[in-house]
């Protein structure tokens, strides 16, 4: 009896966790943004400022994340996958 190979595909499970963590904090930061976002109008200008605020905040968090991904993703000659090799 042939025995069966079961082929996966997609990231390992720790690559699956790092996705995933990965996510949540986009998606935790986009949700404070589009919160305040889309309720600033009807914000007193103290509430309003604190907002503005909030969402600076999150915004530079994304940026931190967006920075992190891009240097882990640079090999040794500091080249990224988006860059072309000659």
């Amino acid at each position: 009896m042939m025995s069966e190979t079961r082929v996966t595909s997609g990231p390992a499970p720790e690559g699956r966790e790092f996705v995933a963590g990965l996510v949540d904090e986009v998606s935790n930061a986009l949700q404070v943004i589009l919160g305040y976002a889309q309720i600033l109008h009807e914000l007193d200008a103290e509430e309003r400022a604190a907002a503005v605020d909030a969402i600076r905040h999150q915004s530079e968090r994304l940026r931190e994340v967006l920075t992190g991904l891009t240097s882990a993703s640079r090999d040794a000659s500091g080249q990224g996958p988006w860059q072309q090799r000659d």
